[in-house]
């Protein structure tokens, strides 16, 4: 007796998937797949908050104008170039103007974060970590609201 091989009823979510994922990426070099310039934008700025956090984590607030401090600085500096640069590719794909508008809503909370990352001077470790824990969480929240309208 010949068995035939039948998928179960739940297989097509998973080949709508993989038919529409060329549609989420461009393809760059030598068929690469290269995130779209919104998607890019963002991984962008989530990666230089977690790049200029370590770069503070490792400087202490008494080494803060020595070296480390001017790294951590540095981090800021280079973090909000690259940032920018990305944040203008990914405003000419956005269309709606709502979308550019908490697009930018969004640039505006992470140079908040990113701003915010070192301590103030009379703040207690507890206050800090509730205000970055504040600060990540208007991010997200700006995020939300751009995928949202977009």
């Amino acid at each position: 007796m010949e068995r035939k091989h039948r998928m179960p009823g739940h297989w097509w979510p998973l080949a709508v998937l993989l038919l529409a994922g060329p549609a989420w990426s461009q393809t760059g070099p030598e068929g690469t797949l290269v995130p779209r310039p919104v998607d890019d934008y963002r991984n962008a700025t989530q990666q230089q908050l977690a790049r200029c956090s370590d770069a503070f984590r490792r400087s202490t607030r008494r080494l803060w104008l020595t070296r480390a401090g001017r790294d951590y600085q540095g981090c800021i500096s280079q973090a909000r170039a690259e940032t920018d640069a990305k944040l203008a590719s990914a405003a000419r794909v956005v269309r709606k103007a709502d979308a550019q508008r908490a697009l930018l809503a969004y640039h505006a909370a992470f140079l908040t974060a990113l701003g915010g990352i070192a301590p103030r001077p009379d703040e207690i470790a507890e206050g800090y970590e509730q205000r970055q824990s504040l600060l990540l969480h208007l991010m997200s929240h700006a995020w939300s609201r751009y995928e949202l309208v977009e």
